[in-house]
């Protein structure tokens, strides 16, 4: 009989031993997984492009570029020895010195212009001049030619003489 109570005994510490090796595994709970979301990134800004250019007879402070939506930009047009500042083509700003906000895509063209003079040219009684009159571009000669008549001779040139 004490062989039967050591086995029995032997029997209860096995079980004892295997339910409470089963029993901690049960326990025991996984981790949690914590899963991170990325914020959002705030979307980009709706961007336009400012194309500049210059006609001939002058120049332009900016070629443009390419802007966020609403940037404001001033662009001034500068016209050459001899030319003058005209207009934008394709607006009615009559400036030389423009500021844009960028909503959309924009083209700007500075219009240059030649300078012109009327000139007058009048002869007093004695003699004749080549040249009556018109209108001369900033740049170009005249070239006079006074006749004076039989009696007479060729004294000078009078009034707002530039050459």
């Amino acid at each position: 009989m004490k062989s039967i109570h050591l086995y029995i005994g032997a029997l209860l510490i096995l079980f004892a031993f295997v339910y409470s090796c089963s029993a901690e595994e049960e326990d025991i709970a996984p981790p949690a997984v914590v899963v991170q979301t990325p914020e959002p990134e705030p979307p980009a800004p709706t961007q336009y492009t400012l194309t500049v250019s210059a006609g001939e007879g002058g120049t332009v402070s900016s070629e443009g570029g390419t802007y966020d939506d609403g940037t404001n930009i001033t662009v001034t047009a500068t016209p050459s020895e001899g030319y003058e500042f005209v207009g934008w083509e394709g607006r009615s700003e009559s400036s030389s010195e423009l500021t844009i906000s960028l909503s959309s895509d924009v083209t700007l063209e500075a219009v240059f212009g030649l300078i012109s003079y009327n000139v007058i040219v009048n002869s007093s009684e004695g003699g004749t001049v080549s040249f009556q009159g018109g209108e001369l571009n900033y740049g170009e000669n005249l070239s006079l030619v006074a006749s004076p008549e039989d009696g007479y001779f060729f004294q000078g040139w009078e009034g707002d003489i530039i050459s």
